[in-house]
């Protein structure tokens, strides 16, 4: 893995690897939209003549302003670009379009600040064989019934997760189910927003099958049982990356668990 891409948080270099691999020696005018900290950011704009990262919680904004005070990150949503039309030659919007209200919106305000010519590229959860098991998701769709079977046993979970319900109650989790989507869905998505997809879908990548699912569910779920040992905790986290790693440089098809598409504006 090149070093850059090496020391990301563990969340994030899949996708970093696969987008920097994808993105050309010289992208010019770039933008990171739904960036968090902006640590990705700086591997893409290594290369970019200008990089910017837009990012809706001022809390990870803040973060990343204070980690490297000379990336320029703004908080804003992807539903509202602060650019005028036409302002960047590459946009990456890696695993945001499945958190934002209105995906139109987003991907037609992505459209309007990238010039003719330029291109996006979007990262998603792919919703093929193994989306089921998107942990993300599991709180929102049994928290209900586990309140019903065992409102002792909910609680003991909800104290050691904050993603089943607010206050120990069945109800929406705080963190927003994952929407996963299929190329056809995106493709949809994209023409409905103004796109021309005619010859404009140019790259598909479909990565991570089960070992990846099972991963995605190890790293989300270890600390319940490992809080107590840190070293073995890390030891799972670290072992099970570079296994999901591996899985997710490789191509399974409709078994895949992670999706991307490289869409030049015409």
């Amino acid at each position: 893995m090149p070093a850059p891409v090496g020391v990301l948080r563990r969340e994030l270099r899949d996708r970093a690897w696969l987008i920097d691999s994808w993105l050309p020696s010289s992208p010019g005018r770039l933008l990171d939209a739904g960036c968090a900290r902006g640590e990705a950011t700086r591997v893409y704009a290594r290369r970019a003549t200008y990089a910017v990262g837009i990012e809706l919680d001022p809390e990870e904004v803040a973060a990343g302003r204070e980690r490297d005070p000379t990336l320029e990150l703004r908080q804003a949503s992807c539903e509202a670009i602060p650019f005028p039309d036409r302002s960047f030659d590459a946009v990456v919007c890696a695993d945001v379009i499945e958190h934002v209200r209105d995906e139109v919106r987003a991907l037609a305000e992505l459209r309007r600040v990238l010039a003719p010519g330029g291109f996006l590229i979007l990262t998603t959860p792919h919703r093929g064989w193994f989306d089921w098991l998107d942990p993300v998701n599991y709180p929102r769709r049994i928290a209900p019934t586990l309140w019903r079977l065992s409102p002792r046993l909910y609680r003991a979970i909800e104290k050691r997760t904050r993603d089943l319900a607010p206050e120990g109650r069945p109800g929406p989790a705080r963190e927003a189910e994952h929407r996963h989507y299929r190329v056809q869905d995106l493709e949809d998505l994209l023409q409905r927003a103004g796109w021309e997809l005619d010859q404009a879908v140019e790259r598909v990548f479909r990565g991570g099958g089960l070992l990846y699912a099972l991963w995605s569910n190890v790293a989300y779920f270890s600390s319940l049982g490992l809080r107590r040992y840190p070293r073995l905790h890390q030891l799972v986290l670290d072992f099970g990356g570079e296994l999901g790693h591996l899985d997710y440089r490789t191509s399974w098809g409709r078994a895949s668990f992670n999706l991307a598409v490289l869409v030049r504006r015409l």
